[in-house]
């Protein structure tokens, strides 16, 4: 015999007197261990000490059906039986290694376990092994490999059999003749199948088989159904799902799955995913959720991002449009993100600012609003009173105002102020200059390329970098004309503080994205957030690398020039 023994043999004359009962509570104490090199059966649960154990191993391709006495021990159909006693199983009933599998023919082995208790109640299990050949290997990935939707039944008859565990995948056994549209789809658009290095019989075949049946799934069964085939075999390219929001990913596919079988598969798939990450489910999506998913999966979602920027819309402003219970009216179309664009440059023109929901703590309103072309920071003496743009932004209100009287920041026309609005970073340096009149070191001060001497910011830039409060972007230039960043806002600041002697060395802040903070930046968020001068959003994010509205900055400078001076 071929096959190894764990345990000393006993007398055989049980096996055959043996009636297969309910497997569970023999299930629950035997595990069954598997792979191309073997398998083994092993005891989870000890046995009682009167119990008997047989273990009766047929030869290749038979079944247990034929197998009707003892007698036919001695007829070839049987390979091999051995007895054990319960007290004397500790841990391995039985096993056989790659070794022995090359001595043994291929094909199915069937393998029975049963225990017999001292009344001689009985239960028993079957396991199923297949002994591959190289050629049947060889032959199968050949044929998955290249097979198309009208083959793949063939395929999976010839060589499924003998190739994978059907207690382990047995949903694809058992619908296997649905899905080879769907698995050929699948192979072509997410895997390389004309490469025996990216694509194994073994591994692949099923995994796409798997991927296959759960596009099924959620096309066509209920959803608590849908979600057990996902959480077992997963979905292609799900690397683009940004949200473990299994609702909000089924109501995309079920109303899209009428493109799923047309054009072109990997596209849809993607595009399906992409809209999903807009969608509210059971998890409700944030404007910055929603922003974040545009600019990461623009391509996907067929936007042009430069349409938004050519018309000083930010993509803050567009989430904050988007109706994220309803991500499907906006897959069905090629034009919904023009669409809010051109809307919200209509209402930025008409001098209307979009509505956002204010934070009390000084967090950002919920969107930014395009940076504005502002030559010159002018005081508006028409405008002691207040802004008549400030609805929304109460929570800055009271810091816009003391910084207008301190001429550290104007409105921009018509009694606005424009609190959405990105700020650039020439612009917050001329605040920050104004805040803290700060005086220049001369012979210090630095030169950028992108910044000229008789430019309205030129002397605000010349007097920050002489005190090294700015150093600009590391290629020589100082980035004017870009919005400036959150985290960067934090540097400025904490070189403030530095050259007034106020730093102090922080714990690391507590926001959920803190990991995202550029590592220059690292210690300025911790300092500030520890000193209460910044805040995060109601996400307790940061979003370090969002940019700085109007309203958030006049929050954090008019913070600084309280903790600097104690009070206003």
């Amino acid at each position: 015999m071929f096959f190894k023994k764990i345990i000393f043999a006993l007398a055989v004359s049980t096996v055959f007197s043996c009636t297969a009962y309910a497997q569970s509570r023999l299930s629950e104490k035997i595990s069954y261990t598997h792979d191309k090199n073997g398998f083994t059966v092993s005891v989870k649960e000890a046995f009682n000490a009167h119990d008997r154990i047989s273990v009766t191993v047929l030869q290749t391709d038979k079944s247990f059906d034929d197998i009707t006495s003892a007698a036919d021990i001695n007829s070839g159909n049987i390979l091999d039986v051995k007895t054990y006693s319960g007290s004397e199983i500790t841990e391995n009933v039985y096993s056989y290694s790659g070794a022995e599998l090359s001595l043994l023919p291929y094909g199915w082995y069937n393998i029975k376990l049963t225990c017999t208790g001292l009344d001689g109640s009985s239960e028993s299990i079957v396991y199923r092994y297949p002994n591959v050949s190289a050629d049947d290997m060889s032959g199968a990935w050949t044929a998955f490999a290249k097979t198309d939707e009208n083959g793949f039944a063939d395929a999976w008859e010839k060589y499924a059999e003998k190739l994978y565990y059907r207690d382990d995948y047995k949903e694809i056994f058992d619908n296997y003749s649905k899905l080879g549209g769907l698995y050929v789809k699948v192979r072509n658009a997410f895997f390389d199948a004309d490469s025996d290095k990216t694509f194994t019989v073994e591994g692949d075949v099923i995994k796409c088989c798997g991927y296959a049946l759960s596009v099924y799934a959620l096309e066509n069964f209920p959803q608590a159904d849908a979600e057990k085939f996902v959480d077992k075999y997963g979905l292609p390219g799900s690397d683009l799902y940004d949200y473990d929001d299994f609702t909000a990913l089924y109501n995309l596919f079920t109303s899209a799955k009428n493109d799923i079988n047309s054009g072109d598969f990997g596209r849809i798939i993607k595009k399906i995913y992409a809209y999903a990450n807009l969608q509210d489910g059971s998890i409700k999506r944030t404007v910055n959720d929603i922003a974040q998913s545009i600019s990461k999966h623009s391509d996907i979602l067929g936007i042009n991002l430069s349409y938004a920027s050519n018309k000083n819309v930010s993509i803050n402003a567009v989430a904050a449009k988007v109706d994220s219970s309803n991500a499907y009216s906006y897959y069905s179309t090629d034009k919904w993100f023009e669409n809010i664009v051109d809307g919200i440059a209509a209402e930025n023109k008409g001098g209307t600012a979009p509505s956002g929901s204010g934070s009390s703590s000084g967090g950002n309103s919920g969107y930014s609003t395009p940076p504005l072309t502002i030559t010159e920071i002018k005081k508006d003496d028409n405008k002691a009173v207040g802004f008549n743009d400030m609805n929304g932004y109460e929570w800055a209100n009271d810091c816009v105002m003391r910084l207008y009287e301190k001429n550290v920041l104007s409105g921009t026309g018509d009694g606005r102020f424009s609190p959405g609005t990105d700020v650039k970073r020439e612009e917050f340096v001329a605040m920050i200059v104004r805040a803290f009149d700060i005086k220049i070191e001369n012979g210090k001060e630095q030169e950028f390329s992108d910044v000229s001497a008789d430019s309205w910011f030129g002397e605000y830039i010349k007097i920050a970098s002489s005190k090294g409060i700015v150093s600009g972007l590391g290629d020589g230039s100082f980035g004017t004309g870009e919005r400036i960043t959150r985290q960067d806002m934090t540097v400025i600041l904490l070189n403030v503080m530095k050259s007034l002697n106020l730093s102090i060395v922080p714990e690391k802040s507590g926001f959920a994205d803190r990991d995202d903070v550029a590592e220059y930046a690292g210690i300025a968020v911790d300092t500030l957030s520890q000193l209460k001068i910044i805040n995060g959003f109601d996400d307790n994010t940061f979003m370090p690398r969002g940019y700085a509205t109007r309203a958030e900055t006049a929050v954090v400078i008019d913070r600084m020039l309280t903790y600097i001076n104690g009070g206003h």
